[in-house]
């Protein structure tokens, strides 16, 4: 999930009342699932609904391909409903905090990526997550102040 969604900020759009995917899924012309395949003939084409803006794209594919491939987990049976009510599918990490602790865990990581490569990302995702901590925004202090 850090491949995806690097900052704090990131995880905003992953409440439960957005569209962005937070089950693990695929589907065909599905967008509620995490992977949509989409599209016919030449024109078909993968999805990858999790990355936000923030992310290196090189890094988020590198890792949705290298998970696939690496770990050789089978497909499961695509998801035709709204996946955004299931209650039987894997929930990925929904806030900084717990994508950093899955990441920190992951041996599939430190193998697709190597050790040196991993820590960097590390690093980088314990800083982000140490400014988030401490940033108090406008929102926040409206909130405190002006009771809304």
């Amino acid at each position: 999930m850090l491949m995806h969604a690097p900052f704090g900020n990131s995880y905003r759009r992953f409440n439960m009342t957005g569209l962005a995917p937070r089950y693990v899924s695929w589907g065909e012309d599905n967008r509620t699932v995490m992977v949509r395949v989409a599209g016919n003939g030449a024109s078909r084409r993968l999805e990858l609904r999790v990355p936000g803006a923030g992310c290196n794209p090189y890094l988020a594919l590198a890792a949705a391909g290298i998970a696939g491939i690496v770990s050789k987990t089978p497909l499961r049976a695509p998801v035709s409903g709204d996946a955004l009510a299931s209650k039987s599918l894997d929930v990925v990490p929904l806030d900084l905090t717990e994508a950093v602790a899955a990441f920190e865990r992951s041996h599939l990581a430190r193998e697709a990526f190597g050790q040196p490569v991993c820590e960097h990302i590390r690093c980088h995702a314990r800083h982000e997550l140490a400014r988030f901590r401490a940033e108090v925004t406008d929102r926040d202090l409206l909130r405190g102040f002006e009771g809304v």
